[in-house]
């Protein structure tokens, strides 16, 4: 089995885990299971600070409308690299 490194440090890692990732990972693991579904996710995100959600509950865009967010809707893939 072939192996590689991955250029990734314990500085990216802390960057995503002092932000609003590690607070969505919090929220999600505080209730030691996480029972809703996709779109209490994408709500939990959103009130985390998370401002980008490839393909959104329609629960979670009225969620984003309500709390005053601008909210953008593109047609490229979100794997699209440019």
């Amino acid at each position: 089995m072939d192996s590689y490194r991955l250029d990734v440090g314990i500085e990216n890692v802390n960057e995503v885990y002092d932000g609003p990732g590690g607070i969505l990972w919090e929220m999600l693991m505080g209730e030691e299971i996480h029972v809703g579904g996709t779109a209490e996710t994408d709500i939990l995100a959103l009130e985390a600070g998370i401002n980008r959600i490839a393909i959104p509950a329609e629960e979670a865009v009225k969620k984003a409308r309500e709390m005053g967010l601008e909210i953008e809707f593109h047609k490229t893939c979100c794997s699209k690299s440019y």
